[in-house]
């Protein structure tokens, strides 16, 4: 800290037993030494001033103690002189009483009044406010140190940002901040989560104007604190992070030069540390996660996104995923290296595939599937042939080589970027009804399954699912009832005859059992409700709730899966 406040001595003893009375909005000025001040100065020649700019005065205004009307004139010469503040030393024994009009006097004119305790005595002032003025000089030098040796830290280790950051901040005396290209905070200033939060909203707000000019802006502070001062980190095509700073004051040359130097550390190491290929596999994993999860719904800078990794997203057609079938299943037991380097192999030939099969489309992994923006400026009797075949060489290839299977959701077709999240989301249902529909990996189309994607989604609510619940128990109650009593198998053997269409031969041969067996449960199961549950109308109700019981995977004990509450918005678990 270069710069030594009114506010910060008065954190100092003795001066901290002291009382501020009066001109609280001059705690900003600054101190650059003390001076004791006993003779009527009104006297004395302007040529012979007896205080310098800066100076903290200490006085117990004997020359003036008896004039009201002399203590406000001292008050006006010290602040002509650019004095820092007034510490009033033995009230009640050289002044009386301290008149409110004085104490107003330093209110209008922004000069810190401190009235000390009456038995404090002047050199215990001066030697404390001489050794803090020392400590805080030596402590700018430590930080100037500091600063840098952790430029240095920065150059020679990959993970010192955070060093420097708190460096700078001790530096300049305000609390620094630094978030990188996915607004990771990687230093804090011990921030609340609200403040931080507040921050990243701040940053997304002025992206465009970082990406147009590359200047530093001055945003509204939190709650009406200290404004903040965004300062973006660009190199010609990259976006780093921004440094951010809660500018509590105006800043000296030596703070602009700490803010200067610590950027250009900041930049020269992570232009070191960048990998030009990896940059842009980043850039593009980022730009197609914004969009498929709608993270970025500014047009503008989507557009500018798009034109900088060369996609055209006017022909984005459609999101489809490429989802490996039953991978939970298929990397049980696995080792995490095995399971990582079959990710690795997966995302690889899914790139190559992109690739040669559709150049101008694009895709990236994310959590366990790969995620595919369709671009070919196709007529739309044409695209879903088109697709087809990309969709089955996909398929082809991926089981061929590295013996996966996979099913692909493809999403509703796209008319401009605002759909494409929209399509991303329908993939991912088309995907998961199909899972569960035939149990094998297949090519999904989302318009396929538009009734089915409504019943699921009408019942994605907690309190729609109870509803379900309520009545699959109503409907079944009769069977388990029977079948608990007995140990009987009614409700399992009513169950297969939905799903085999009421075939009895195929019911018999999936339960391994005679096919009298079945007909003798189906009459029994006919007599244990008023309305015949085989008559087309009664048997649709029971259809309809086995269907979605189907679709949520929530099922009833080992009639049904168990419904998995971690599918997110986004379905990311899916697979």
């Amino acid at each position: 800290m270069d710069r030594v406040t009114v506010a910060d001595m008065i954190q100092v003893a003795p001066l901290s037993q002291g009382e501020l009375v009066g001109g609280r909005s001059g705690l900003s000025n600054e101190i650059d030494a003390v001076t004791v001040l006993e003779v009527n100065w009104i006297e004395v020649p302007e040529s012979q001033s007896l205080a310098r700019n800066s100076d903290l005065i200490i006085s117990s205004m004997y020359s003036v103690m008896n004039s009201v009307s002399d203590q406000i004139k001292m008050i006006r010469l010290l602040v002509e002189h650019h004095s820092s503040a007034l510490v009033l030393c033995h009230l009640g024994i050289v002044i009386k009483e301290l008149s409110p009009l004085v104490i107003a006097e330093c209110d209008r004119l922004g000069l810190p009044l401190i009235v000390m305790p009456p038995n404090t005595i002047f050199s215990e002032i001066i030697t404390s406010v001489s050794d803090a003025l020392r400590g805080f000089k030596s402590n700018r030098l430590s930080s100037e140190i500091a600063l840098y040796d952790s430029i240095m830290a920065l150059l020679l280790k990959p993970h010192s940002t955070r060093n420097l950051i708190q460096n700078l901040g001790r530096m300049i005396g305000c609390p620094a901040l630094y978030f990188n290209h996915n607004l990771k905070a990687e230093e804090t200033a011990d921030l609340p989560e609200d403040f931080l939060s507040y921050i990243r909203k701040q940053v997304r707000k002025n992206t465009l104007a970082f990406m147009d000019s590359y200047e530093e802006t001055l945003v509204p502070g939190y709650e009406g604190g200290p404004p903040l001062l965004l300062i973006p980190l660009y190199s010609n095509i990259f976006y780093f992070g921004v440094i951010v700073i809660l500018k509590r004051r105006e800043f000296t040359d030596l703070d602009e030069s700490a803010i200067f130097q610590t950027k250009n550390a900041l930049h020269i190491a992570h232009l070191n540390q960048t990998n030009v290929f990896e940059e842009h596999a980043r850039l593009l994993n980022e730009y197609i996660d914004d969009l498929v999860h709608g993270y970025c719904e500014n047009g503008d800078v989507i557009k500018n996104r798009s034109v900088a990794l060369k996609h055209d997203i006017s022909h984005t057609q459609a999101a489809l995923v490429v989802d490996i079938f039953e991978f939970s299943r298929l990397t049980e037991g696995m080792e995490e290296s095995r399971v990582q380097n079959l990710k690795k192999a997966f995302c690889e030939h899914m790139d190559n595939l992109l690739a040669s099969l559709t150049p101008l489309s694009i895709g990236c992994s994310i959590s366990d599937m790969f995620v595919i923006l369709f671009t070919e400026n196709l007529p739309e009797e044409k695209l879903r042939q088109r697709l087809t075949y990309v969709c089955s060489a996909i398929q082809g290839s991926l089981q061929e080589s590295l013996q996966l299977g996979v099913s692909i959701g493809v999403g509703s077709f796209c008319d401009s970027f605002g759909d494409i999240r929209a399509s991303y989301q329908a993939a991912l249902s088309a995907i998961h009804i199909s899972n569960r529909l035939y149990c094998a990996p297949r090519i999904a189309f989302s318009q396929d399954y538009a009734v089915y994607a409504f019943l699921m989604n009408s019942l994605q609510g907690q309190s729609s699912e109870r509803r379900l619940r309520e009545l699959e128990e109503q409907l079944f109650l009769p069977l388990r009832s029977y079948d608990e009593k007995n140990s009987g198998s009614l409700e399992e053997t009513y169950r297969m005859l939905l799903k085999c269409d009421m075939d009895t031969n195929l019911v018999a041969q999936k339960m391994f059992i005679h096919k009298n067996t079945v007909l003798q449960r189906k009459k029994k199961i006919s007599s244990l409700y008023a309305q015949d549950p085989f008559a087309i109308a009664n048997r649709m109700q029971f259809q309809f709730v086995c269907l979605l019981d189907e679709l949520l995977q929530s099922g009833h004990g080992s009639s049904g899966l168990a419904w998995d509450a971690s599918l997110g918005e986004h379905g990311d678990e899916l697979s």
